[in-house]
């Protein structure tokens, strides 16, 4: 006689059997279909694993030729004489122009594209400088260097006498940048520049601006002594 313990174990050895068979089915029906998969993981985890490691190696690589831009630039600043000078740049140009054209989106190319900018503002070549900064701060809106390079290109457009220019860039950056350390500097040029107009309700509106915003920082300071001045002359009313 079977107690119901034995029945259970019967069945339970009997769908063992069943179910490895099934699964065996399984395999064997599907087996290409497995395989090929299988080869499809395999050749993905290799693809990674060396896009990886070549990205590694490009990533170091690039961050060297732009240690040595940073170096050859420091090296031309402090160059004497005039050949050495030429021929520094010369070098410098063509390392920026690889690293730009080889690493458009890495790290690298943010420092090369300033380094270029740079140059060009100690050149006074003011429009070029302008252009190169701008393009930093649009290929890398995230990176630490887009509100500075924002800056320096209204500086740029205000040595080429480009003052609407100017001040339509130290605008974009306070706008896009609010919290940027640069933002307070960066409006009360605007707001020099709207006075160099002879716009001063807008120039006031700016220097009233700083102070709801920044009213701790010495840009702000002197924004309220220009308010002052231009009050005391009659440029806008009291």
């Amino acid at each position: 006689m079977l107690s119901p313990e034995n029945v259970r174990s019967q069945r339970s050895t009997e769908a063992k059997p069943r179910f490895v068979d099934q699964l065996s089915a399984f395999l064997h029906k599907y087996r290409i279909v497995l395989l090929v998969i299988l080869m499809a993981l395999v050749a993905f985890v290799v693809a990674y694993f060396g896009w990886t490691e070549w990205h590694k190696r490009s990533r170091e690589k690039s961050t060297l030729m732009a240690e040595h831009a940073q170096s050859l630039y420091g090296q031309w600043l402090a160059a004497g004489e005039e050949g050495s000078r030429e021929s520094l740049q010369q070098e410098l140009e063509q390392l920026i122009e690889q690293i730009l054209k080889r690493y458009p989106r890495q790290y690298a190319a943010q420092r090369a594209g300033f380094i270029g900018a740079n140059l060009a503002f100690e050149n006074e070549q003011w429009q070029e400088a302008a252009e190169g900064y701008r393009s930093v701060a649009g290929s890398f809106p995230r990176s630490y260097l887009a509100p500075i390079s924002l800056f320096n290109a209204a500086v740029a457009y205000e040595q080429a006498g480009d003052l609407e220019q100017g001040i339509t860039t130290y605008r974009d950056l306070s706008e896009r940048y609010p919290k940027s350390f640069v933002v307070p500097h960066a409006l009360f040029a605007m707001g020099r520049l709207y006075e160099s107009g002879e716009d001063y309700q807008s120039a006031f509106e700016v220097y009233d601006r700083m102070e709801d915003e920044f009213p701790l920082s010495n840009w702000t300071k002197m924004g309220r002594n220009r308010i002052i001045d231009l009050k005391v002359k009659g440029r806008i009313a009291e």
